[in-house]
């Protein structure tokens, strides 16, 4: 049995090499973003890409092996892996009632520490069942639900495309 839990929370991490840039060239820090690494094509449509100008992130994963041998275990065992990872926008505060959030030449906000900000960035719930029926043959069962905040992460509101199956002339 394993269980984890990692916290975070970053605050304008973004540091270039020509600090007039705007943008992702130049780019010098890496930020980790704090989710699981999907390991299957659907549930990789949409990681989650960290936002440099603040964000607080939180991930839990429990793992568990049922013994080989038992109802549930099998032959060969099965294992569990739940996993949980949220990320959400600092709280930001103008400084004053003439500043604003993000003006020239300063961050225009105050932020208490511990306080989650909205909007959500990010949200996902995995559940994954693995188990080995013989040498040769191993299943998956997988539950994931995930929330993309695409405005946020991608910089622009989702783009929905309408395709006719089929037109007549009027």
């Amino acid at each position: 049995m394993g269980i984890t839990l990692a916290v975070k929370r970053i605050d304008n991490m973004n540091y270039r090499s020509d600090r007039t840039v705007t943008g992702s060239p130049l780019t010098l820090s890496y930020l980790p973003p704090l989710t699981r690494q999907q390991s299957y094509s659907l549930a990789t449509v949409y990681p989650y890409a960290p936002n440099l100008t603040g964000r607080w992130g939180i991930t839990q994963n429990f793992v568990y092996k049922l013994k080989k041998g038992t109802l549930l275990g099998g032959k060969y065992g099965t294992d569990l892996n739940i996993n949980y990872s949220g990320v959400y926008n600092i709280d930001k505060q103008a400084v004053n009632a003439t500043d604003s959030i993000g003006a020239a030449g300063t961050l225009g906000y105050k932020s208490d520490f511990f306080k989650l900000g909205e909007p959500l960035y990010f949200n996902e719930f995995n559940t994954e069942i693995s188990h080995k029926f013989t040498k040769k043959f191993k299943g998956i069962l997988s539950y994931l639900n995930q929330t993309y905040n695409i405005d946020v992460i991608e910089g622009h509101p989702a783009i929905l495309w309408f395709i006719p199956i089929s037109s007549s002339p009027t």
